[in-house]
């Protein structure tokens, strides 16, 4: 796969985490987030500010 259809597939996700989940920010960190010729793998981080319970209980 090419950085390309990569960065096509994330900005995919991104509009489908949007719609879904209405989140505060999502960041984008790892090589994915840099200029890198090697994508191994998509790390994202979802701010929401309202979490629910059960998602509240797993983070502690």
């Amino acid at each position: 796969m090419t950085s390309q259809e990569i960065r096509s597939r994330i900005e995919s996700l991104t509009e489908q985490l949007v719609a879904k989940y209405h989140p505060e920010k999502i960041i984008l960190f790892g090589s994915a987030a840099r200029e890198s010729d090697v994508i191994n793998d998509v790390d994202v981080f979802i701010v929401k500010d309202d979490v629910p319970a059960l998602g509240a209980e797993r983070i502690r």
